[in-house]
């Protein structure tokens, strides 16, 4: 958050980032990041994942040394909340099959992985670039223990092929938003 200064400061001081609410009231705000300044300069923030959806944000600076309330961005911010994706459903055919699933509001890409055997709590890492996705199972690279069979935006692996017949597979999905990834359901 980048702030310019009027007046003087004591050394010492802090300057504070703030959240309103989904409205831009600043009555109950979440403090987002600080700086121990006396100069003007960039405060850098994180807004938590536990702030709302909503499209009335706005951002402001405040000072402790004096106390001093700065003037909000003046522009409406949008937050979106990063979820993983639902509904995950995998449809089997004669040593294939296809999955389908809801995309989250908030996300870069989706991941699916295919493994004959049950997942563990691994997380894929990175922006997503170390990952290629093959429809032919056994071709996409390896991810716990599986294939990666699909990466992309769409809602629908397309048709996963060179299954064995009579083997248990498991699906699991992930979706990347940066470099955060989240796991969703698995099949």
């Amino acid at each position: 958050v980048l702030y310019s200064i009027s007046g003087t400061f004591i050394s010492g001081n802090v300057f504070t980032a703030q959240l309103s609410d989904a409205t831009g009231s600043f009555t109950t705000s979440t403090d987002i990041g600080t700086l121990t300044s006396t100069a003007a300069g960039t405060i850098t923030a994180t807004i938590p994942a536990s702030i709302a959806a909503g499209t009335g944000y706005r951002i402001r600076v405040v000072s402790d040394t004096p106390s001093t309330n700065g003037t909000d961005n003046g522009t409406d911010l949008e937050i979106q909340n990063f979820a993983a994706p639902t509904g995950l459903v995998s449809t089997c055919g004669n040593a294939n099959s296809s999955s389908t699933w809801t995309n989250p509001s908030c996300f870069d890409q989706v991941m699916i992985v295919a493994k004959a055997g049950a997942f563990t709590a691994a997380l894929p890492t990175g922006d997503g670039t170390a990952y290629t996705a093959n429809l032919a199972f056994g071709s996409g690279t390896t991810f716990d223990g599986g294939f990666v069979v699909y990466k992309g935006t769409a809602t629908s692996s397309g048709t996963i092929n060179t299954l064995t017949n009579g083997t248990a597979y498991t699906f699991k999905i992930y979706v990347r938003k940066g470099t955060t990834w989240l796991a969703g359901g698995t099949q």
